[in-house]
């Protein structure tokens, strides 16, 4: 926290933030090799270490690198926090990645023995297909991105249920039956997947509504309008009748 602080001070035109040991500079291009330079120097201080596979660089704006960045610039965009951040072929490539990396963990659980199929499905449900992962991705990637996303992962979890509980006997209506049922709340019966295309676009909305409120200035300052203009309007229907 010391040294967010104090490279915060070193450099007031960047906003500094950070995630756990995953640090981001946001701010204009011509000063982030200072920036970076000072992280190496003051992080020192505190037996911190730049790590260069991720120490990378990148602008919507900018199309050469700095001098002082050659060799950390990404020309198509860049990932932060397991999320792709960039022009929109390489978010799209990332994200067919996600997808693919998804099938790949589903596929493994599936190849468990057959008699393991409560422990296939516990699989499913907690740690891979309904998990924290995919609905954090639906958040934080563009909303087309997370849409195919969430598409994918659907598509992907709906045939794997559908493969470990049904059989060459079951018509469509209980192949639908039994999806609608699968997407419901663990506590209303279900397993909770299967549904992460009905929640794309709330997710994002809900994103950037948290953003919106909490966002700095500096960092978003669109953002910092929009949250300003809703705190100055009147919900709908906040003011008593009249006559009461």
């Amino acid at each position: 926290m010391l040294v967010l602080l104090r490279l915060a001070r070193l450099h007031p035109a960047h906003v500094i933030d950070a995630f756990h040991d995953d640090v981001r500079a946001v701010g204009p291009v011509a000063g982030l090799g200072a920036v970076m330079a000072s992280a190496a120097r003051v992080g020192a201080l505190v037996d911190a270490e730049l790590l260069s596979s991720k120490y990378v660089a990148w602008s919507p704006g900018a199309s050469a690198a700095p001098p002082d960045l050659t060799s950390q610039w990404r020309s198509e965009g860049v990932e932060q926090i397991s999320i792709p951040v960039g022009h929109h072929d390489f978010v799209a490539a990332r994200v067919v990645a996600m997808a693919a990396e998804h099938a790949a963990g589903v596929a493994a659980i599936v190849a468990l023995p057959e008699e393991e199929l409560q422990t296939m499905l516990l699989l499913v449900c907690v740690c891979l297909c309904a998990g924290p992962c995919v609905t954090y991705a639906l958040r934080s990637l563009p909303p087309d991105a997370g849409a195919t996303l969430a598409a994918a992962v659907d598509d992907d979890v709906k045939r794997t249920v559908l493969s470990l509980l049904c059989d060459a006997t079951d018509g469509a209506e209980v192949r639908a039956a039994l999806l609608a049922r699968a997407a419901l709340p663990v506590r209303m019966g279900g397993l909770g997947v299967g549904d992460r295309s009905r929640v794309a676009a709330a997710a994002v909305v809900a994103s950037w509504a948290d953003a919106a409120v909490h966002c700095h200035r500096a960092a978003a300052p669109a953002l910092a309008d929009l949250a300003g203009a809703l705190r100055d309007t009147d919900p709908v229907g906040s003011a008593p009748p009249a006559g009461t």
